[in-house]
């Protein structure tokens, strides 16, 4: 059973991690065309805001995968 539980959270932190660099290429796209063909500050701005906010989501989602291995390993070595 403890098994399934990682291979279901193996499959969560993948989903999420491709959903959170689709994000992260949508956020570079917007953040390219505000810089260099709009020039508008406010676009620039939201799209800055919006590219550290994924970031720092991508760095938390790391920790807790790394959170979630360290216990699944230390759980299926106590067996």
């Amino acid at each position: 059973m403890t098994h399934d539980v990682g291979l279901c959270v193996i499959r969560f932190v993948v989903r999420r991690l491709v959903s959170m660099f689709v994000t992260l290429n949508k956020m570079e796209m917007c953040t390219l065309q505000a810089r260099f063909l709009r020039k508008d500050a406010t676009v620039k701005s939201w799209c800055d805001v919006q590219w550290n906010l994924q970031v720092s989501k991508l760095f938390s989602l790391r920790d807790e995968m790394w959170r979630l291995f360290s216990l699944h390993y230390t759980e299926k070595k106590a067996l």
